[in-house]
């Protein structure tokens, strides 16, 4: 059982030791798989509730319809220039979110989360 200990230990360990001495690697991963996320989603629809999620560390979101959009790692501004009730759309694969706001042309936005291939 004493071995058993030591061995998950030391396991434990190097796991620690690879995320420090690797922590843009295992970030870019993880901003990667979440901006892939999000580029699956469809959205189409107008915007009713923008707001600072508490329970996922602030990250900036917004809800169009009964659907959670999160957008905390985008570094494009998108979140600071919505308002509640703009229309967006986003086809699901993209990155690129039309915003429709009365009185004003079609803005692009092409997302990003800052993931490095």
């Amino acid at each position: 059982m004493r071995i058993l200990s030591i061995i998950v230990f030391i396991v434990l360990l190097c796991i620690a030791l690879y995320i420090k001495t690797h922590p843009d690697e295992y970030k870019n991963k993880a901003l990667c798989e979440m901006f892939e996320e999000f580029k699956a989603i469809l959205i189409n629809g107008i915007i009713s509730k923008k707001y600072k999620d508490k329970h996922h560390h602030l990250n900036e979101a917004f809800e169009v319809g009964i659907q959670k959009i999160d957008i905390g790692l985008d570094i494009t501004g998108f979140y600071d220039y919505i308002n509640i009730n703009d229309s967006i759309f986003k086809e699901a694969g993209s990155s690129k979110i039309i915003l429709y706001r009365q009185g004003e042309n079609p803005k692009e936005f092409e997302i990003d989360f800052g993931c490095k291939k």
